[in-house]
């Protein structure tokens, strides 16, 4: 599992899936990253591995945020606040 929540560590995570990392399973990604839109990160993992199962992870609870995620191929949504409220 990784955890994406800054632009740095999404530019080497996608050199790593484009060069040679086929052992991750599952991608967590934060919706607002320094310096990156987190959808837009979303449609490149995808283009790169279309089966890799994204979470998005985000402060954003409106339905349009995961509506946009879910089409933009995200296997799942958990805000920030339903994770404080039962953890």
């Amino acid at each position: 599992m990784v955890l994406l929540s800054r632009g740095k560590q999404v530019r080497l995570l996608l050199k790593r899936l484009t060069v040679f990392d086929k052992r991750l399973d599952v991608v967590v990604l934060d919706m607002s990253l320094a310096g990156r839109d987190g959808l837009e990160v979303l449609k490149e993992l995808k283009q790169i591995r279309p089966r890799l199962p994204v979470l998005i992870l985000t402060m954003y609870s409106e339905g349009l945020f995961a509506r946009r995620a879910f089409k933009a191929g995200a296997s799942g949504y958990v805000t920030k606040k339903f994770l404080e409220q039962n953890c």
